[in-house]
């Protein structure tokens, strides 16, 4: 995004995905975990969060519309609604989402702002950390992701590639992965 500082992965989240398998059905309470990796202190911040779903139901879908956030801050016990929104899936059933309440648009994803506020992504104009790294560190990152997919745990990109594909592979897949990378390494080599 033009112009933003701060990154995603800097903020305290809640997704609605964790929320659905942890489950949110009408009446549900229960707790889930939600962390940040500072980037200043290079370590995980984990805090817990209950929550509680509201008995009244969608109109349309028969699901809960409403969800409190409980937690605790320095000290101070908070209680935050929030509000679903659920869109009808091609194949039957119903996708959930969390409505920001800063912009009343639909999102898979809030994140904590400050004590009792939470918001979407482009009410904080938050960026993925990905959006600024420059070409060579994003074909690096490539790289790294297709050499991990062969089995390669260490080594970067120095260490030699692997002449037979993991167990369950068929050649043809471990030959196009081999490819990919040889053709991404002579791009980063490049320059």
């Amino acid at each position: 995004m033009i112009g933003a500082t701060e990154k995603v992965e800097e903020h305290l989240c809640l997704s609605v995905k964790v929320l659905q398998r942890a489950g949110i059905a009408a009446g549900y309470q229960g707790s889930i975990t939600w962390w940040r990796t500072s980037s200043f202190e290079g370590r995980k911040q984990t805090n817990w969060l209950e929550y509680e779903v509201s008995e009244v139901l969608h109109e349309d879908c028969h699901r809960p519309v409403r969800l409190t956030l409980k937690y605790l801050i320095e000290g101070c016990n908070y209680r935050v609604p929030l509000d679903f929104d659920w869109t009808p899936c091609h194949y039957g059933g119903y996708r959930p989402w969390l409505n920001c309440p800063t912009c009343h648009v639909r999102s898979g994803t809030l994140f904590y702002v400050s004590w009792e506020l939470w918001e979407c992504r482009r009410c904080l104009n938050l960026a993925y950390t990905c959006q600024s790294e420059g070409h060579k560190s994003r074909l690096l990152r490539k790289i790294l992701k297709l050499r991990g997919q062969l089995g390669q745990e260490s080594g970067g990109i120095h260490a030699p590639l692997p002449l037979a594909p993991p167990p369950g592979w068929h050649s043809r897949r471990f030959n196009k992965k081999i490819r990919e990378i040889i053709v991404a390494e002579a791009n980063y080599w490049k320059g």
